[in-house]
């Protein structure tokens, strides 16, 4: 037997309050101590979302990097409604759906419509607030772009499907898609 040195550094992170584990007993309190050296408050990217741009760009270059998709982007309307989801799996979820996205998605941009069904599902039910200075149209085109990618999403993007469910013509379901810039092609899967 041979005794090596070693320098080590444990970097540990828990979403626990260690504290409260400590005094019901479930958390033993001299590795609390042995641990919190230098602790670190980092509050959930829920409550930083004017980090959440540097993140996606951040994990969108890797993303593309790891998956020959040098290059790609993502449009502002989609940006910006990841920025709103409250993320409830943090970081790592953020991360997952980039990557889900830069694998599934097609040519181009990033757009909304590439965005995963939990996070379209959560902003179709979320309730505009009160607050908000949109104007009765610019809610009418949110409304109306929203419900045509879902009906899209729903039908994999087969025109001829979503006209008869939605109760219009083809021919209107493609005027209305080119007018609000909806690619009806990154709905349909992958070949």
């Amino acid at each position: 037997t041979r005794t090596l040195k070693v320098d080590v550094r444990v970097v540990a992170a828990t979403n626990a309050n260690l504290k409260t584990e400590m005094k019901e007993g479930r958390f033993r309190e001299d590795l609390y101590y042995r641990l919190s050296v230098l602790p670190l408050d980092l509050p959930p990217l829920r409550e930083r979302r004017e980090d959440i741009p540097l993140f996606i760009d951040h994990f969108l270059e890797g993303a593309a990097l790891s998956n020959g998709r040098q290059g790609i982007g993502i449009l502002p309307a989609a940006s910006a409604l990841l920025a709103a989801y409250p993320w409830p799996g943090n970081i790592r979820q953020l991360e997952n759906i980039l990557t889900q996205m830069v694998v599934m998605a097609g040519t181009g941009p990033l757009a909304e419509s590439d965005i995963p069904d939990e996070i379209q599902d959560w902003r179709d039910d979320e309730v505009l607030p009160e607050s908000t200075a949109l104007s009765y149209w610019e809610a009418r085109v949110r409304f109306e772009r929203s419900f045509l990618c879902r009906a899209l999403r729903r039908h994999n993007g087969v025109i001829a499907h979503v006209a008869e469910a939605i109760g219009v013509s083809r021919k209107h379901l493609y005027v209305r898609m080119g007018q609000l810039e909806i690619d009806y092609g990154r709905f349909r899967p992958a070949p």
